[in-house]
């Protein structure tokens, strides 16, 4: 097929994803964990792309749902491609993680409060410890 990348065909999932994310905004945490296991693995597989340790893809998966949840409440417009707009999310965070990774002291002192802080505030609105990385199975959407 032409335009696609992936070897099996995925139905276009723009719809489901813009209702979920209006969901988030109005507070539905069954949305936001919905929205997680359709794009967990993709925001993984972005953040893996970038940054070798596993603690940094973890970090980074952790603070772009945290983020999403936040930035839910405000307007998407109908025509915006949220996978594509979470994976950017995700990509501004592990680029800004790698360039923090090269003073690995400043990470050390200032990430670690931060990346708790995600996973806790994660694992909240999940109900359940957050998934590490080497247990999220890679799915393309």
């Amino acid at each position: 097929m032409a335009g696609t990348s992936t070897s099996t065909f995925e139905p276009d999932q723009s719809g489901v994803f813009h209702a979920l994310v209006g969901r988030i905004a109005r507070g539905e945490t069954s949305a936001f964990r919905d929205l997680y296991a359709r794009l967990g693995p993709a925001v993984d597989e972005c953040a893996r792309a970038t940054l070798s340790r596993s603690e940094d893809v973890d970090a980074v998966v952790c603070s772009t749902f945290v983020e999403l949840r936040w930035l839910a409440r405000f307007h998407l417009g109908d025509d915006t491609d949220v996978r594509a707009w979470v994976i950017g999310i995700a990509g501004r965070r592990a680029g800004d993680r790698q360039c923090r990774c090269v003073d690995r002291d400043v990470l050390e002192i200032f990430g670690d409060c931060h990346d708790q802080y995600s996973r806790l505030a994660l694992e909240q609105v999940l109900a359940q410890p957050a998934p590490r990385s080497a247990s999220r199975s890679p799915r393309r959407l």
